[in-house]
């Protein structure tokens, strides 16, 4: 765990700053959502995986007959969200992309989450409209199905067993039902699959850490990686 967050904190400067870089493309979210008309959306991003807070990427004013959009530049693929009152929108966003998506009938905060420290809003995946079969959304919602389904089946079985035997089957079935050219997909099932090594191997840590974080570049935006 140490070494991931020293890890973190080492490139974490780098690639937030990279975030904004001058030759990135520009995305675009749009849509139509009429019981948000006259608010005013903050679309935010995980600035800092260590400590869990946010900033903004960008600002927008839902029109009074509920349209939308906003344009804001981005340089690599990462999971964005919007405070949606008591909901709080994800979105998976990649660079030079349009998203036209659909948000969920506006539900204020009551008074009393308002002032409830703890409160912690639920988490919806939007929807992606005239998104394709593969489209990340999609893909990435259609793999988590699956393999929480599995995960959540044999979670007992699993528990300190010490071996890799009893879910190399799923995740070869994962690997081929989701088989995709995505780099950022392929990084999030990889990431995904830690949870089985973490439950299994929860007395050889060293050797989860070895088999998933020892290579490959630093992905602080894909929320599987943290």
């Amino acid at each position: 765990m140490i070494s991931r967050i020293l890890l973190i904190c080492c490139f974490l400067s780098t690639s937030l700053s990279n975030l904004w870089a001058t030759d990135s493309d520009s995305t675009t979210i749009y849509g139509v959502a009429p019981t948000y008309a006259g608010l005013h959306l903050s679309l935010e991003y995980l600035s800092n995986p260590v400590m869990h807070s946010k900033s903004t990427l960008v600002s927008f004013w839902v029109m009074n007959d509920g349209t939308f959009t906003a344009t804001f530049p981005l340089v690599g693929t990462m999971r964005v969200s919007l405070n949606l009152g008591q909901i709080e929108g994800t979105l998976i966003l990649a660079p030079g992309e349009k998203y036209k998506i659909e948000l969920p009938p506006f539900e204020p905060l009551k008074d009393e989450d308002q002032l409830n420290p703890f409160f912690a809003p639920s988490l919806l995946p939007l929807a992606v409209i005239e998104g394709d079969k593969d489209e990340l959304n999609r893909l990435v919602s259609l793999f988590d199905d699956e393999f929480n389904s599995y995960y959540v089946s044999n979670v007992h079985k699993l528990f300190k067993k010490e071996s890799e035997k009893p879910f190399l089957s799923i995740m070869a079935h994962l690997d081929s039902t989701y088989n995709s050219n995505n780099e950022w997909f392929n990084q999030y099932r990889h990431f995904t699959y830690q949870k089985l090594y973490e439950l299994t191997f929860q007395r050889r840590k060293e050797f989860v850490v070895s088999r998933f974080f020892k290579e490959g570049s630093f992905q602080p935006h894909n929320p599987a990686y943290l």
